[in-house]
C-alpha cells in the first residue's frame, strides 16, 4: 500500500478531489479529510438529520454549508469534529481522523505529524502537511495499492493541490522558522487573511511570470513582497490612497523589516497592492480593510465609556471587531439584538473573549453602528425592474439569459457604488474596469458593455440625486399624462415590430425630459439633437437610429407640438 497526500486551499475542491476518488473505485474507507474549522460553521451541521435533503428557509450562505458537509459526510465514513492542539478546530473523517479522535482532547499537532509519518511521509513532509492545515487548508489522504497509486495522484492533481514545498518557502520568506511542536494556533482572523491571500496567487504569478521571472529567482523569492502590497490594502488601510502618496512611507517600512532591496521588490509590493484595492473597489471582502475606517468611531466609544475600565483599548478591539462581523454576517440579517444577543454570547464565549456582561455593550454599539450604517436591505432589489425591462427591451433576442447580463448589471451596479469610480466619466473609466470584467469572466464585453454601462448610469444618477430631480420635473411636468399619446404612437411606427411598448418607453420619458431641459429651451431639434443623442448613449438604452423617432416626438408633444415655438411655459416650472 501506498500514501498519496494533497493539500488544498478550498474544502470544496478538497470534497470534489474525494468525490471523484471515489467514483473511480477508491475504497472511501482508505481516504481521509482534514478541514479547517475555526468559527465552528462545519461542526454546526454534523448532527443535522436535513442535510443531505433540502436546507429548506437557511441562508444561502449556511445551505451551502450545509450542503458541502453533507456531501462530505456521505462520502466518507465517520466525520466528526475535534479540536487539534497547536492547528484549533477541526472536522474530519477518515482513518487517520478516526485516530485523532479517537484521541479526544488529547490530539496534538505532534500527534497528526506522527499518524503521517506512519502512513509513510517523512518528517518534514508529514511537519509541512500538518503546518497547511493549520494555516486553513484541507487536508485529503488516501492509502491504495501500489498499482493504483499513480492514478490516485493523477485524480487528485486534476484538482489543483497546493505545491507545499513551494508553499513553504513562502512561508519561510514571510518568516516562519520551521515546525515546533508547542506552537500555538494561529488567530482565526490570521488565517482567514492568509487564505484570502491565496484568492490572489494566480494573478501574482502571472505578473511575476510577466515580470520578473527573468531575473532568475523563482515565485516564492517575491511572495513576502505581494503579500505585503496585500497586507496594504488587507488590513492596514491604505485602499483608499493613491500610490505616489503612500509610496515614501511603505519603502521606508518595508526597508525596516530587511526583507530585500525596494528597487527589487518594490514592483511586486505595487502590483499586489493594486489588485487588492481593485478588489476592494469592487466590492469584494478581504480582511477587516473597512473595519480600519471605524477606529475612530470606536476609540470614542471606549474612551467614553472604558477609559478608567482598568482595560486598554485593545483589550476591546476584539468586542468591537467582533461586533462590526455580526453586523456583516448574513445570517443576521433583519434580526434585532434581542433576538441575536444569545447565539452572539455563545459564539463570544466559544471564542473565549471574555467575560460576556463586561464587553457586550462594546459588542452592540459596534454591531448597531454597522448594521445602521450599510443597511442590509440590497439596493440592488430596487433597480431590478428598471433593469429588467432593459434586458427585455435591448437583449431579449440576443440569445443569453437574464441571468447572464444580470452579472454585467450588478457589475455596473458595484462600479456606481464604488468610491474608486465616483465623479468619473465612463470614457475615463472604460479602459480599467473592461480589464476587470475580462479578468473575473469568460463573456464578451463588447456584448455585455452596454449592460454594464447602463447600470453604471442609471445608479450614479440616482445616487447623485440627478434621477430624483428627473423624475420630479418629469411627473410635475405631465409627462406621465402623456403614456396614452405615446402608446398610440408606439402603435403606429413601431407596432408592427415585434417589441412590447415598454422597450421604447424610456425613450418617449427621455424625450419628454427633453422639453425641461435648460440647455435645450428654445433650440430647434436639428439643434439639440446631437447633444439629444450623446446624452441617450451616454445612457445605453439602446441604439440611437431605433430610438429616435419616439424620443424626438415624445420631445415635440411635450413642447407643445411644435419646433420649438409651441413652446409651453408650464413645463418650465420650478
Amino acid at each position: 500500500m501506498k500514501t498519496i497526500v494533497r493539500l488544498f486551499d478550498d474544502v470544496s475542491i478538497a470534497r470534489d478531489a474525494i468525490q471523484d476518488l471515489v467514483a473511480d473505485g477508491f475504497d472511501r474507507q482508505e481516504i481521509t479529510l482534514m478541514a479547517y474549522d475555526p468559527y465552528g460553521d462545519y461542526r454546526s451541521y454534523l448532527d443535522r438529520s436535513d442535510i443531505p435533503g433540502d436546507i429548506g428557509e437557511e441562508t444561502a450562505a449556511g445551505a451551502g454549508i450545509g450542503a458541502l458537509v453533507g456531501g462530505i459526510g456521505g462520502l466518507l465514513l465517520g466525520l466528526g469534529a475535534l479540536t487539534i492542539t497547536g492547528i484549533g478546530p477541526i472536522v474530519a473523517a477518515g482513518p487517520i481522523a478516526a485516530a485523532l479522535l479517537g484521541a479526544g482532547t488529547g490530539a496534538t499537532v505532534g500527534g497528526l505529524v506522527g499518524l503521517l509519518m506512519e502512513a509513510d511521509l517523512d518528517e518534514e513532509q508529514a511537519q509541512l502537511y500538518a503546518e497547511g492545515v493549520r494555516r486553513g487548508g484541507t487536508l485529503v489522504v488516501v492509502r491504495a495499492g501500489d498499482r493504483d497509486a499513480q492514478r490516485a495522484e493523477l485524480v487528485l492533481e486534476r484538482h489543483g493541490p497546493v505545491d507545499v514545498l513551494e508553499r513553504a518557502a513562502g512561508w519561510r520568506a514571510r518568516g516562519w522558522t520551521g515546525y515546533k511542536g508547542d506552537d500555538e494556533p494561529y488567530p482565526p482572523d490570521e488565517v482567514e487573511l492568509e487564505q484570502n491571500f491565496y484568492t490572489f496567487e494566480p494573478v501574482y504569478r502571472r505578473h511575476y511570470e510577466q515580470s520578473l521571472a527573468a531575473g532568475g529567482n523563482p515565485y516564492w523569492h517575491y511572495e513576502s513582497a505581494y503579500y505585503y502590497g496585500y497586507d496594504l490594502v488587507a488590513r492596514r488601510g491604505y485602499h483608499d490612497r493613491d500610490w505616489e502618496e503612500i509610496e515614501p512611507e511603505v519603502r521606508q517600512d518595508w526597508e525596516s523589516r530587511g526583507q530585500g532591496p525596494w528597487d527589487q521588490f518594490g514592483t511586486a509590493v505595487r502590483y499586489a497592492w493594486e489588485e487588492a484595492r481593485q478588489a476592494v473597489d469592487m466590492g469584494d471582502e478581504l480582511y477587516y480593510e473597512d473595519y480600519e475606517d471605524w477606529q475612530p468611531e470606536f476609540r470614542e466609544h471606549y474612551d467614553e465609556n472604558y477609559a478608567n475600565s482598568g482595560r486598554s483599548y485593545l483589550d476591546f478591539d476584539f468586542a468591537y471587531r467582533f461586533g462590526y462581523d455580526l453586523a456583516l454576517d448574513e445570517r443576521y440579517e433583519g434580526q434585532e439584538w434581542d433576538k441575536l444577543e444569545p447565539e452572539a454570547r455563545r459564539e463570544w464565549e466559544r471564542r473565549g473573549g471574555g467575560p460576556w456582561d463586561d464587553f457586550r455593550q462594546a459588542v452592540q454599539h459596534a454591531w448597531t453602528e454597522v448594521r445602521d450604517a450599510y443597511d442590509f436591505e440590497d439596493d440592488y432589489g430596487s433597480f431590478e425592474e428598471d433593469f429588467l425591462r432593459h434586458y427585455e427591451s435591448n437583449y431579449g433576442a440576443s440569445g443569453y439569459a437574464l441571468d447572464e447580463y444580470d452579472t454585467a448589471y450588478r457589475y455596473g451596479y458595484d462600479l456606481a457604488n464604488s468610491d474608486h469610480y465616483r465623479n468619473r466619466e465612463w470614457d475615463e473609466i472604460e479602459p480599467e474596469i473592461r480589464r476587470n470584467w475580462e479578468n473575473q469572466t469568460d463573456s464578451p464585453w463588447d456584448e455585455f458593455k452596454g449592460a454594464v454601462q447602463h447600470a453604471w448610469n442609471r445608479v450614479t444618477r440616482a445616487f447623485s440625486g440627478e434621477e430624483t430631480r428627473e423624475r420630479t420635473s418629469v411627473i410635475g411636468n405631465g409627462c406621465r399624462s402623456r403614456d396614452a399619446e405615446f402608446r398610440r404612437h408606439y402603435q403606429s411606427v413601431y407596432g408592427s415590430t415585434g417589441y412590447p411598448y415598454t422597450r421604447y418607453e424610456t425613450a418617449y420619458y427621455y424625450g419628454c425630459e427633453l422639453a425641461t431641459d435648460e440647455r435645450y429651451r428654445g433650440r430647434s431639434w436639428d439643434e439639440i439633437e446631437s447633444g439629444a443623442q450623446r446624452d441617450w448613449q451616454m445612457r445605453s438604452e439602446g441604439p440611437w437610429e431605433e430610438f429616435r423617432d419616439a424620443v424626438r416626438h415624445a420631445w415635440r408633444e411635450a413642447m407643445g407640438g411644435s419646433d420649438p415655438g409651441g413652446r409651453r411655459d408650464d413645463l418650465y416650472q420650478s
